[in-house]
C-alpha cells in the first residue's frame, strides 16, 4: 500500500485524509515541527510548497516504518468536544489571571461574568463526557488511538512520557521528557494526581519513589498508569489483572 504523509493543520487535513484513505492510501499524519526539524537537519532552509512536499516525502520514507492506523471519522465529535474543553480551561485560567491584577470594578465584572459562563460551559461538556473516568477515558480514545496496539515504551513516547538520555562521554545528564501529545499528557497529569491518593497501585508506586523531586514522581506515575492502561487494551483484561 502506498503511504502518503500529511502535516497536521488543526483539522483542515481531515477531508483530504478521508478522501485518500477511501482511495486505498495509507496516511501518516505528521507533526509539522518534526518535519521542519528534519528539513533543518538536512540543511534545507527554504520553505515553499515544492520544497515542503519533497521534505515530507523524504521524512515519510526515512522516519515512518510502522503501519499507520486509519483515521477514525466516528471520533471527530469526541475530538471536537475535548478540544473545546481544553480551550475553555485555558480561557478560565486567563480570566483568573486577569482578576488577580485588574483594579477597575467594571472590568472585573466583565471578566467575572465571562468566568461564570465558562464554568457553566465546562459543566455542560463534562456532563456529555459522563462515565467512569470520563475525561481521561474519552481523551485516550480520541487522542491516543494507538493505545493497546503498541508497546508500553512506544505509548509512553507518544504521550511524551518517555525519558531521554542526556549523556556525553563520562557526563551523565538528567533524563527529561519532551514532545508527545500535550493534550493527553495534561489530562493524564490530573488523573494521576487523583490516582496517587485513591489508587493502591499508583500510591504504592509513588511511595517507592519518595525522596525524589515531585515532578519526577509524577511523570513516573503517569507513565506507570498509561502503561497499565495500554496492557489492559492490548490483552482485553481489567485493571485488577494488569495491576496485580
Amino acid at each position: 500500500m502506498d503511504r502518503i504523509g500529511i502535516e497536521a493543520s488543526g483539522g483542515y487535513e481531515r477531508e483530504v485524509i478521508d478522501t485518500l484513505q477511501a482511495a486505498g492510501f495509507e496516511i501518516a499524519l505528521l507533526n509539522p515541527l518534526r518535519v521542519r526539524r528534519f528539513a533543518q537537519a538536512k540543511g534545507r532552509l527554504a520553505k515553499n510548497d515544492r520544497a515542503d512536499a519533497r521534505t515530507i516525502a523524504q521524512f515519510v520514507s526515512v522516519m515512518i516504518d510502522a503501519p499507520q492506523p486509519a483515521r477514525r471519522r466516528e471520533l471527530d465529535p469526541l475530538v471536537e468536544h475535548l478540544t473545546v474543553r481544553r480551550q475553555i480551561l485555558d480561557w478560565r485560567t486567563d480570566c483568573a489571571n486577569q482578576l488577580e491584577h485588574l483594579q477597575d470594578v467594571r472590568l472585573r465584572k466583565i471578566i467575572a461574568r465571562r468566568q461564570v459562563g465558562l464554568e457553566r460551559d465546562l459543566a455542560m461538556l463534562d456532563a456529555k463526557l459522563a462515565g467512569v473516568g470520563p475525561v481521561l477515558a474519552q481523551t485516550l480514545i480520541a487522542l491516543l488511538p494507538e493505545l493497546g496496539s503498541v508497546s508500553g515504551r512506544a505509548v509512553a513516547s507518544l504521550a511524551g512520557l518517555a525519558p531521554f538520555d542526556r549523556d556525553s562521554g563520562k557526563y551523565a545528564g538528567e533524563r527529561h521528557i519532551q514532545g508527545g501529545r500535550t493534550a493527553v499528557r495534561n489530562v493524564l497529569y490530573t488523573a494521576t494526581l487523583s490516582a496517587r491518593s485513591c489508587n493502591p497501585l499508583i500510591a504504592a508506586f509513588a511511595e517507592r519513589l519518595a525522596g525524589k523531586k515531585f515532578k519526577v514522581i509524577m511523570v513516573a506515575c503517569m507513565r506507570k498508569l498509561l502503561v497499565v492502561l495500554n496492557a489492559m487494551m492490548r490483552d482485553g483484561t481489567d485493571w485488577r489483572t494488569n495491576a496485580a
